[in-house]
């Protein structure tokens, strides 16, 4: 999988919470990366199914509901009982992930140079 910046960021944030679940808003995700809101959602659900977040929303009663447990995925972006904000939580997947592009974007490690002492 490769991980642009929009990906990136929201594993960081979600990693941030320690564990804890994270309030987003899909428009305002997709005005902050200059994205359409479709290209957000369809970017959330990649990252829920691959295991990498889970993604959930508070129904009626204000009970977080894991994306699977809604009809589909246009009631659960459509659901409006918590500001139209949804819930994102990091996975070990997900934390697995950040430790990867971070390595990446460190690059190889350099070789080693002799100090000029030779056994």
């Amino acid at each position: 999988m490769t991980y642009d910046k929009l990906t990136f960021d929201l594993l960081l944030r979600a990693k941030a919470r320690n564990g804890y679940d994270i309030h987003i808003s899909v428009i305002d995700l997709a005005k902050e990366y200059g994205k359409e809101p479709i290209f957000v959602r369809q970017r959330l659900v990649r990252l829920h199914k691959e295991g990498h977040l889970v993604l959930s929303a508070a129904d009626e009663y204000n009970n977080p509901k894991i994306f699977e447990q809604w009809r589909d995925e246009e009631t659960f972006f459509a659901c409006p009982y918590d500001g139209n904000r949804k819930l994102i939580r990091l996975t070990d997947k997900g934390d697995e992930a950040l430790e990867q592009i971070s390595a990446e974007a460190e690059g190889p490690e350099p070789p080693k140079r002799s100090i000029g002492f030779h056994a």
